[in-house]
C-alpha cells in the first residue's frame, strides 16, 4: 500500500488527513491537507503527524491555557513567572555570562503561536523542553540579546541553526545541495 493510502483518512490527535498538499515543502518535504476536530483546515509535514508534534490546528492548546494559568506560569518564591518572563531572564544570564550585548525587557518578547521558521504550533508548557518549545534565538549572534536583533522560534529550529549567521547558513544549504547533486562537498 502506498504511502498516500495509509495517511487518506488516518486521525492524528484531533486531525483527519483528507489529501496530499499540491505543493511540496522544502527537499520535497510530503505535506497533507487536513481538518481539525474544531473544523479549521491547515496543512501539515506529514512527519509532524506520524511523531506527533502536530496534533491539532492548535486549538488543544489554547483550551488547555484557558482550561489552566498554571499551565503558562510557574511560581518561585511565591512570584509568578511568564514564560516570556523566563526567556528574558535565562537570556540576560547567557548575555552576562557570554559579554554580549543585553538591552531587553520581557515585554519585549512576544512568543507566537506557530513557529516561524518550522511551521509547527509552539507549546509553552512548563517542564520538559521539547522540539515545539519557544526559545529565544538572536537573529545575529555577535549582536547579542538587543531589540530588532531576537525572535521567537521553536527549540528544533534553533538547535539547527544554532549560533550561524545568515551567512553562514546559506554558505550550509549551498554545500548541502552540492554534495546532494553528486558535487560531494565541492
Amino acid at each position: 500500500m502506498s504511502r498516500k493510502k495509509e495517511m487518506v483518512g488516518k486521525r492524528f490527535g484531533r486531525l483527519v488527513v483528507e489529501k496530499e498538499a499540491a505543493l511540496r515543502g522544502p527537499f520535497g518535504v510530503i505535506r497533507w491537507h487536513c481538518i481539525c476536530d474544531c473544523g479549521k483546515t491547515l496543512v501539515v509535514k506529514g512527519e509532524s503527524l506520524r511523531i506527533g508534534s502536530t496534533k491539532s490546528c492548535g486549538c488543544y492548546q489554547k483550551e488547555q491555557a484557558a482550561y489552566s494559568c498554571r499551565r503558562l506560569t510557574r511560581s518561585h518564591r511565591g512570584i509568578t513567572q511568564t514564560v516570556e518572563y523566563r526567556m528574558w531572564s535565562s537570556a540576560k544570564h547567557r548575555a552576562k555570562v557570554g559579554q554580549l550585548p543585553f538591552d531587553l525587557e520581557p515585554f519585549d518578547i512576544h512568543v507566537p503561536d506557530f513557529c516561524p521558521v518550522m511551521g509547527i504550533p509552539l507549546q509553552r508548557g512548563v517542564g520538559k523542553v521539547c522540539r515545539a518549545s519557544p526559545v529565544l534565538d538572536k537573529l545575529d549572534p555577535a549582536k547579542g540579546y538587543v531589540r530588532d536583533n531576537v525572535w521567537v522560534i521553536s527549540n528544533f529550529a534553533n538547535l539547527w541553526k544554532r549560533d550561524f549567521t545568515l551567512s553562514q547558513l546559506q554558505e550550509f544549504v549551498r554545500r548541502i545541495k552540492l554534495f546532494s547533486e553528486g558535487g560531494h562537498g565541492r
